[in-house]
């Protein structure tokens, strides 16, 4: 369960401090007011990517060069900083260099009107779904999964030529 989470720079909040309470938490308040921006800014810091968009350059606060979000989970210290287009994270305060332990930390599902697209999308929706719930769910799988794109990748480039 995630403890606290702090916020700097991060889409409206130059600065925030949130602890939710063990059991049901509500973000309950008027449109516009970052609601949605906080549940996002969990699901970057516990999966390392937006469910909003692809580019986290678009998270930071307008006028700001980057972001920084820390929090605990599971009794592990995550923290997540992007600066210049480059990502950084640490897990128990040791930069982490590949994602598979800081991952391990925490589950984490985001569940949106696009996600209809699972039913009425194409396969490329569906499989990028799958996948990222394999690496949620199965140790190594990100790896292995790695290793397959670069596969396909030399596989396609060889057929190209």
């Amino acid at each position: 369960m995630l403890t606290d989470l702090r916020l700097c720079n991060f889409r409206p909040f130059p600065g925030l401090k949130f602890e939710p309470t063990p059991g049901a938490n509500f973000l309950v308040g008027p449109n516009a007011q970052g609601k949605t921006s906080i549940l996002e800014a969990v699901c970057l810091l516990l999966r390392l990517q937006s469910p909003r968009t692809n580019t986290p350059s678009e998270c930071v606060r307008f006028g700001y060069s980057g972001l920084s979000i820390d929090g605990h989970c599971a009794g592990r210290h995550l923290h997540l900083k992007y600066e210049g287009k480059l990502k950084h994270f640490a897990l128990d305060s040791k930069p982490q260099s590949a994602a598979a332990d800081y991952l391990s930390v925490a589950k984490v599902v985001w569940i949106s009107n696009s996600d209809l697209e699972l039913v009425r999308g194409g396969s490329a929706f569906r499989r990028r779904y799958l996948d990222f719930l394999g690496v949620q769910l199965l140790t190594g799988y990100l790896h292995h999964l790695r290793s397959y794109e670069r596969a396909l990748r030399s596989r396609n480039a060889l057929l190209r030529e």
